[in-house]
């Protein structure tokens, strides 16, 4: 093929080349705008617009109320735990690569998810973070408080004991009184194992939580993690308080926890009588004082969930 041959050839692939092209543009331009428009679309996805310094510049700038009407707790409380948090191995060390999440931009991001009933994408955008790195705070923050928790939820001592019998004593008029025991459910999403044994009475999914509660409404023991159909009795049966005292009574020092109709009644577990119609004026009297020293442990139930709203149902969501 002499040169003239080889060009002739060229010039007529590239003619037809052209009126492809040039049919394509006119007679699929609506398509071609389209596919054009969606790669626009795409890269425009791709930007994630985040709050920038949302810590940095605006939470630090809180006023006391505000602080503690966003984040549920005392600024002073906060960066307590803060600088615990800080302390422990639990936050990376690293020196390279990106910018490691600080102690307190984590605590904070865990506490807000906690506080409220917001997304892993609403919470990324306002702590400017991506969604697994969201994720990864909030585990980190909740296995770290784990660690700590018995420094805070924990039985008391015996003097600490006597403040609290004559503390309940002024409310109810029972005496030897330690503490109030009742039950709550966490609504959760269905399971995937075992469903049916997570739908409580009330019809929906969920896990239980047990907490003896103190006269100052704080938490001295909280057992939690069991199924929602799982009756009260049986729940307390399978607590850790429960094996300890049956171990050593001793635990008690002569006190006494008081719970609802639905405990059972032992020496150290003191229930109301049953009323089948036929109680006496003492005995509905008794029922009364036992109500009105036991209201305490609901009204506690009542505040962890309205501060920490996540409780009130816990389903996870991007």
């Amino acid at each position: 093929m002499n040169n003239f041959q080889k060009e002739f050839v060229l010039k007529t692939l590239f003619d037809n080349a052209a009126q492809k092209l040039m049919d394509f543009d006119t007679s699929s331009s609506s398509s071609s705008d389209f596919s054009f428009v969606e790669q626009d679309n795409c890269k425009k996805r791709k930007i994630c617009l985040r709050v920038k310094n949302y810590v940095e510049n605006i939470v630090r700038e809180y006023t006391e109320v505000e602080f503690k009407a966003d984040f549920r707790m005392s600024r002073s409380t906060a960066y307590k735990i803060i600088n615990m948090f800080e302390e422990t191995s639990v936050i990376p060390q690293h020196t390279t690569g990106r910018e490691k999440i600080t102690a307190e931009k984590a605590f904070l991001l865990s506490v807000w998810y906690l506080s409220n009933q917001e997304s892993f994408r609403q919470v990324s955008s306002r702590f400017d973070v991506t969604y697994s790195s969201a994720h990864r705070c909030l585990i980190r923050t909740v296995n770290f408080l784990l660690s700590i928790k018995s420094d805070v939820i924990r039985w008391p001592s015996l003097e600490e004991m006597e403040t609290i019998s004559a503390n309940f004593e002024k409310i109810g008029g029972i005496k030897k009184v330690i503490g109030c025991i009742d039950g709550t459910h966490i609504e959760i999403n269905k399971p995937r194992l075992n469903q049916d044994s997570y739908i409580n009475r009330k019809g929906y999914h969920s896990l239980l939580m047990q907490g003896v509660v103190n006269n100052k409404k704080k938490f001295i023991d909280v057992f939690c993690g069991e199924p929602g159909s799982m009756h009260d009795a049986r729940l307390l049966r399978k607590s850790g308080i429960y094996r300890t005292i049956l171990n050593n009574a001793n635990v008690m020092k002569n006190y006494i926890i008081l719970g609802d109709s639905a405990y059972p009644n032992l020496d150290w577990l003191v229930t109301p009588f049953k009323d089948n119609g036929k109680l006496s004026v003492r005995q509905k009297e008794f029922n009364k004082k036992i109500s009105a020293t036991r209201v305490i442990v609901e009204n506690s139930f009542g505040l962890l969930k309205c501060r920490f709203r996540r409780l009130k149902k816990w389903k996870t969501s991007m």
